[in-house]
């Protein structure tokens, strides 16, 4: 009786193990979600977000005694919101961070106050996390050259930050690594370094903001790819430079205010490094010390300055000198310069470089691009996936006021596709980063016309793994799987094939952490970080003798593996006690 209570109990607790042992995800929202009240039932805003379940909404009034403590960490869905950002006020101290979102997804902050996080923290941290979106907020510190940052974006996706505003950090907004974040109609000035940095970003969309009194506008660096920089209405009065570009390349630079980046004689408008295959076009340069500036030659000719359409327009320039009279082989007064060229820099050297080329500019504007009478707004979901095996389907939508309704759309996909309507779905086999643009025609006359960007990427990263044993033999069958993802990716699980290989197409950029592991070989570990081709590794699995507990854990996980090994123990146990009963029996007979 006794040895069935026991081996039940074991086989509980093995159950309970297992169970333990399966990932749950902060991402389950719930279907009937709470609303949670601070300061009328949770005194803080932590104890309101730990007492919150996913997918609920906290809404912050006023603390009795002015401000609420920073250091508040998030890391399930849910809802925070401010009754208005002017009285909810976090205030860090200069002790820690505001807001820590990490490691979640569908998390929204609005209307609230972050302020005076120390100077190793941020005003708001996303991290590896997903679908966020931060509207409304105020973002600010009061201490003198600290270094922290206003907002920091670090291996995170579809992250939206639009509508608030954030002075005096050190970046305004900072965002190392991730995809497809968009950084929308902020007032991102007074901060000390750049209103805006991506560092090893790809796919991001900075836009309608105001970019102005930092050293640098926005920083574009690190090998960040693809990223649209447009109709920004301010990139000026940076002491540096208005754009500051390194190391990083085909991003389009759209429609924006470059000015008055003027305050010392260096002061630049767009400044170039190890750069090439950007886009320059109806940008309006105007009244910097120096209107461009390229470290090397290639950072002036391996760029594109025009719009590269059938009849190209490039940039408009302050002091351009030339003159619109058709000697450029264009039709005279169709408003692109045809002498002086190129511009700023027909001759070569400096302003635009120390020794460089001529440069930058063949179809100069003759006349400022002004600020379109329609308000455009393109939306696109999903923003990234894969187009392999089968084409990416993305949802578009559109809308438009301002001018003269009724109103007229036409798109571009960004693969050589078009469309007329007002929103579209578009399926794509092509990869990369795309970039849909939508035009919108009022009908007044002349009409009015207006347009926006998204970005579509349809990965092009991709892991190819060879496995071979300690003797140079492939290894088949061998477990690949990750441990740890870029936020949204799904976790690998492969299996070598029968030349010890695995092909992984189609990876969204970021760091992977990969456990290949096999009955009779050691597990081993790497980290692998994927940007926008597919990187090709081999890696060697070491044989092991009595190999079975390993590769059971390997395979099967911890919850099951002691569910055997105890089950086991059980029924060692009670054949252990039934032999010792039966030896008394025996010793017992006459």
């Amino acid at each position: 009786m006794h040895s069935r209570i026991f081996a039940r109990t074991l086989l509980l607790f093995s159950m309970i193990l297992l169970l333990a042992s399966f990932p749950h995800s902060s991402f389950f929202v719930r279907s009937n979600p709470n609303t949670l009240h601070v300061p009328q039932d949770y005194a803080t805003i932590q104890a309101a977000v730990n007492a919150a379940s996913s997918g609920d909404t906290i809404i912050v009034s006023p603390s009795p005694s002015g401000t609420y403590p920073g250091n508040i960490t998030i890391n399930k869905s849910l809802t925070l919101m401010g009754i208005s950002a002017k009285s909810v006020i976090i205030n860090a101290s200069n002790i820690g961070p505001g807001i820590i979102i990490n490691a979640t997804g569908k998390v929204s902050v609005s209307q609230l106050t972050v302020q005076d996080p120390d100077s190793f923290s941020n005003g708001i941290s996303i991290l590896s996390s997903l679908d966020v979106t931060v509207t409304g907020v105020v973002v600010k510190s009061t201490v003198s050259q600290t270094g922290s940052n206003g907002t920091w974006v670090s291996n995170s996706n579809n992250v939206i930050l639009r509508n608030n505003t954030i002075t005096g950090n050190l970046y305004g907004v900072a965002v190392q690594g991730g995809f497809s974040n968009t950084i929308q109609a902020n007032n991102l000035t007074l901060n000390h370094a750049a209103g805006v940095l991506l560092a090893g970003a790809t796919g991001n969309q900075i836009k309608n903001n105001y970019l102005s009194k930092s050293q640098s506008g926005i920083d574009v660096w690190y090998g960040s790819t693809g990223n649209v920089v447009a109709n920004n209405p301010a990139i000026a009065n940076n002491s540096l430079a208005g754009i500051y570009i390194s190391g990083s390349s085909a991003n389009q630079i759209i429609a924006n205010n470059i000015d008055f980046n003027n305050s010392t004689s260096t002061s630049t408008g767009v400044y170039l490094s190890a750069t090439s295959g950007n886009s320059f076009y109806y940008n309006n340069i105007r009244h910097n010390s120096i209107q461009v500036f390229g470290v090397g030659s290639s950072d002036l000719t391996a760029n594109y300055w025009n719009d590269g359409a059938t009849s190209k327009q490039g940039n408009f320039w302050s002091f351009y000198p030339g003159v619109d009279d058709g000697s450029g082989g264009r039709p005279a007064g169709d408003g692109v310069g045809d002498t002086y060229l190129p511009w700023p820099c027909p001759s070569g050297g400096r302003p635009c470089s120390v020794t460089g080329p001529a440069g930058v500019d063949y179809y100069p504007l003759m006349l400022p691009v002004k600020p379109p009478t329609l308000n455009v707004t393109a939306i696109a979901r999903p923003l990234s996936g894969c187009s392999l095996p089968i084409p990416l389907r993305v949802n578009f939508t559109s809308s438009a006021t301002g001018g003269s309704p009724p109103y007229s759309y036409s798109w571009k996909f960004g693969d050589g596709n078009t469309g007329t309507t007002q929103n579209a779905t578009h399926a794509y086999s092509a990869r990369g980063v795309l970039r849909a643009t939508v035009t919108v025609n009022d009908t007044s006359l002349p009409s009015n016309s207006a347009t926006d960007i998204v970005n579509i990427l349809s990965f092009s990263g991709g892991l190819s793994l060879s496995v071979l044993d300690d003797a140079k033999n492939v290894v088949a069958g061998a477990n690949v799987t990750s441990l740890s993802q870029p936020p949204g990716q799904a976790r690998l699980n492969k299996a070598t094939n029968s030349t010890g290989s695995v092909l992984v197409p189609c990876l969204p950029p970021g760091s992977y952490r990969i456990q290949l592991s096999k009955q009779g070989y050691e597990t081993v570990l790497t980290t692998i970080t994927i940007a926008n081709s597919t990187i090709i590794q081999s890696v060697t699995l070491v044989g092991v003798q009595n190999a079975f507990p390993l590769a059971l854990l390997e395979y099967a996980g911890v919850g099951i593996a002691l569910a055997v090994i105890l089950v086991a123990g059980s029924f060692l146990w009670r054949r252990s006690k039934r032999g010792k009963r039966t030896a008394q029996t025996l010793q017992t007979k006459p």
